[in-house]
Formats: structure tokens, sequence, C-alpha cells
């Protein structure tokens, strides 16, 4: 249960807290035993002389069901309609015992009649649709492949940060999942030095919000690229409608990183969510879209100017439900995501290709929850995820990876995931 707690609100303020001004300690705490394999396929016409090989992982985990977390949050209301506010959240890896100091949001935001303005590290819009409209709620091994797919290439691609170098493998290097909080990713999930700002509750249903996230560059007048970026510059938009138990959402971002080496990596994401509550069921959807283009100027002294291009592109679909039942709640998905990859060398001229590949993955994920309380609950949730020519695609063969290490598939061509099981039991606490 949420509570007030004043003498926090002590501690959490400089200044003496007043009738209108009120702190809030929310949090979950959320343990798992998990399990993870994943089977491999040779890759056609490659040299292996071993089998492939076939992986498994046994963890206690958190985060299983929801997002472990712990935070602080409070408003003052300085009348006439208007109120300040904050919000500090962090992870909580309650299984090792870390805390991460409000890397999840660090807000500070003004409200009054005309809608929200608020300033800092927060969820990006194109996000929410993952999140909302997923049943699993993008947590756990039954996160919906598309948000997996999407966190797993911008994991990748936060390689690309200055200092990092032009490097053209970066985007092509599998990672592992490990439900990481993306704070150093590719503002997938949530952009620090954000500006956002939601329109007013009253609108008849409708809702939306827009954000800017600043890259904060030095500009340098004689460099290659005048504006290298600390961090990549994100711009997106939500807009939805949600009334008598329909809720659909259209969102659409740009994430803009470039470096000194005069490299520029664009990640474009358009989603369109919905759900509907018939009462007995509750059905969810979404559609996403994914392009990922990274393009690399440089110079050769025998060639001259060379351009790279690298280019993928992801489409995907999920539909799934939640069916109450007693004190509990039955969840299932399928989802699926086809990418395209077209990797090539450009000369000015001429031009060569290396050539476009495709892959695809499937996933089905079926969990139970069951409510001992408002507070706590059990859950169990099992996932399965088929890939077929994962090779071809290292983002779509890190989303078949659910091992809380680094990819297999790291300094290895010899073989690809083709199947990848896990299962999460645990117990959820919130406060």
């Amino acid at each position: 249960m949420k509570r007030s707690i004043a003498a926090l609100s002590v501690l959490a303020i400089a200044g003496s807290a007043t009738a209108q001004s009120s702190v809030t300690l929310f949090g979950v705490v959320d343990a798992s035993v998990s399990h993870y394999t994943v089977k491999s396929n040779v890759v056609p016409g490659s040299p292996a002389t071993t089998p492939p090989p076939s992986q498994s992982q046994t963890v206690l985990g958190n985060s299983g069901y929801n997002s472990s977390r712990v935070g602080f949050r409070g408003s003052e209301d300085l009348g006439g309609g208007l109120a300040a506010g904050f919000w500090l959240e962090g992870s909580l890896a309650n299984d090792v015992g870390n805390v991460g100091f409000f890397q999840r949001r660090s807000t500070l935001s003004l409200t009054g009649g005309l809608g929200e303005l608020r300033l800092g590290r927060d969820n990006v819009p194109t996000f929410w649709n993952d999140v909302i409209f997923d049943p699993m709620g993008a947590v756990g091994v039954g996160a919906s492949l598309l948000y997996q797919v999407a966190q797993n290439l911008s994991v990748v691609n936060a390689g690309l940060m200055p200092g990092a170098g032009p490097s053209l493998s970066a985007p092509y290097v599998g990672t592992g999942l490990n439900g990481g909080l993306s704070g150093n990713t590719d503002n997938y999930t949530r952009a620090s030095n954000s500006i956002g700002y939601f329109l007013p509750s009253g609108l008849g249903g409708f809702y939306g919000q827009v954000m800017y996230a600043l890259p904060e560059g030095v500009k340098t007048s004689n460099a290659p690229n005048p504006n290298p970026s600390v961090r990549a510059r994100y711009t997106g938009g939500r807009f939805g409608y949600a009334s008598n138990g329909l809720d659909i959402a259209l969102a659409y971002a740009e994430s803009v990183q470039t470096d000194t080496a005069a490299l520029k990596d664009t990640i474009k994401t358009l989603n369109l969510g919905a759900s509907y509550d018939f009462g007995p069921v509750k059905l969810f959807g979404e559609f996403s879209r994914l392009k990922d283009d990274q393009r690399v100027s440089t110079t050769s002294p025998q060639a001259g100017p060379i351009y790279r291009a690298y280019q993928d592109s992801y489409r995907g679909a999920m539909i799934g439900a939640t069916v109450p039942v007693g004190p509990g709640l039955i969840r299932a998905s399928y989802g699926q995501v086809r990418s395209t990859n077209v990797a090539g060398t450009l000369l000015s001229p001429p031009a060569a290709s290396l050539g476009e590949l495709s892959s695809k993955a499937t996933k089905v994920a079926l969990s139970y929850v069951h409510n001992l309380s408002k507070r706590t609950a059990l859950y169990t949730t099992v996932a399965r995820i088929k890939v077929d020519d994962g090779q071809n695609n290292p983002s779509v063969m890190g989303a078949s990876v659910n091992l809380k290490t680094y990819s297999y598939l790291q300094g290895n061509s010899r073989w690809a995931p083709s199947m990848s099981t896990g299962f999460d039991v645990g117990i959820r606490h919130a406060f």
C-alpha cells in the first residue's frame, strides 16, 4: 500500500513541509527462480566441425512480474490549479542487494489546467505502447518480442558512443537480454535530459505527450562533425483515446546518435497499440515498425571519400489476452517479428552492396498470477521463442537469448540460435 510519510518530507525536501505538500515512499520487491535454455543450428555453409552449442542457466532473479524498484514522489499545491511535483525512482536488484539511484525516473514537473511540463529522465512516448498493450507488461521471460528486439537493438547501438570509434561491426554483435534498465541504451526505454509535455485530463478520453531529449553535444567549429552527441537525441510523441473499455494509441519517435568520426545512427520507431476490456476477457494488440540506419563517412588515401551504410528494418505484431479467474489472472500472448538487413559499402562512385538478408522470430508466452492480497502475488510464466535464419540479423538473434550472460554468439559466426525457452516462478510485493 502506498503511504505518505511526513518524516521523509523533511529529508527529501530542503525546507519545511506545508499542509499543501506531501511525500510518498513507494516500491516493488519482486523475486523469482528463473531458468533459460537456448539451442542453436549450424549456419548454412559454415565449416563448423563441432556440434552447435546448447546453453542453459538457472538464476535467482528479480522483476519477473513487476520491475523491482524503490522511489519517492511528492507534490505541492501552489494555488490557482497549479502544482509542482517531483518523482525519483531507482531500480532495485533485490537478488544481490543493489540499488540504482533514480535512473528509472528522475523528474521535476509543473502541472496546471494546460497540462504538465516534465523535466529530467523519463519513459519515452514510444515505450508506453510496449508496456500498456503487452499482457506481460514488457517484463520477465514473457515480455513482448516487439519490445525485446527493439531493446536489444538499442543496447547494441549504445556502443556507438563518442570514443567508441567508427565500429561498423557494433550493430552486428548479438547481446544477451538481461532485463536491463536501459541506463546506457539509445533512448528506447527512457531518455535523459528530456523535456516532456502531457495534455491535460478532461479531454473526452483523448490523451497525449511529446518529448525532446537533448544530446548535449559540444559544438566545435573545426571538428569533422560539428556536433558530436553525448547521448542520442530523442524526439517523439504519443497520442491516444481511452473510454468505455477501449484504449488505442499511436506513437512515433526518432533517436539520432552522432560522434566525431562522422558516424550517424538513426533509429525510427512507429507503433500502434490497442486493448479492449470485455469484462470476462481483455484483449491486447500491437503493431510495431523499427528502422535502424547507420552511416559512416571516412576518407581513404587510395579510394578517396568512402560512405558506408547499414540498414535494418523490423516489422512485427503481437496479440494477447488476460482472463480474471477468481483471485488470479491468466495472461497469454503471441508475437512475431520479421527483419530485413541491408549492409553495403558505397564508394563515390561506384557502389557495391553486401546484400540483403532476412530473418523471422516468433514467441508464445503463458502466465498465471495468483493474488494473495492487493499488494502480494505469486506468479509463474513460461515462454518460447523460435528463430528462422537467425544468423541474418543479430538483433533478432539477441532477442532469442534469455540468458543473463553475454551472447554466446559473440566472436563466433558458425552457429545461430534456433530455439529459446524460459520460465519464471516468483513472488511480488508492492508497497
